[in-house]
């Protein structure tokens, strides 16, 4: 086991022309981080941080049984459509080709509302690509201050049918 040793060098003169004379005005004595700072350790084919995006589309059922958009007070929507997306990196040195698996836990967890994979995805060596895809929800509830229901989608990276990489989001 070798000792690994992480060194941080902090500038506080703004850069190759800043200086404490012709600053922005954020330096000070004893400048340094002051915000928190975390390391992570990912492998070479991974979500990127911040890269796991979702929203949803929902659908409304009219009294007449006619499917409309818009909500009326205090009715629950006859299905819904979760559009995702997974910003994918590569840090290695080949192209890789993917496909992300993404699924939908209800609130509180429990059988998955939702699953699917989207096509290959080829990404290219220290570069990226998104791979995104729709998954129907019958009946979703919807969030409010009174009722939060909060889901979470899943998303993995799969590569020769393993998992390479893994994130979660909640969202209503």
């Amino acid at each position: 086991d070798s000792a690994h040793t992480i060194a941080v060098f902090v500038d506080p003169d703004n850069g190759d022309e800043g200086a404490r004379s012709h600053g922005s005005g954020w330096w000070y004595e004893g400048g340094g981080l002051y915000r928190s700072v975390a390391l992570l350790r990912v492998p070479p084919l991974h979500i990127e941080r911040d890269g796991l995006f979702a929203y949803s589309n929902l659908s409304w059922r009219a009294s007449g049984g006619m499917e409309e958009e818009g909500e009326e007070e205090g009715e629950q929507p006859s299905g819904g459509v979760l559009h995702a997306s997974a910003a994918v990196a590569n840090a290695g040195s080949s192209a890789q080709t993917i496909c992300v698996a993404f699924s939908l836990s209800p609130p509180g967890g429990g059988r998955l509302l939702a699953a699917a994979s989207t096509a290959a995805v080829s990404v290219p060596p220290g570069g990226r690509a998104t791979a995104s895809l729709a998954l129907s929800v019958a009946e979703p509830e919807v969030w409010s201050a009174a009722s939060p229901h909060m889901y979470t989608v899943h998303a993995a990276v799969m590569q020769s049918g393993c998992a390479s990489s893994s994130s979660s989001s909640s969202s209503s």
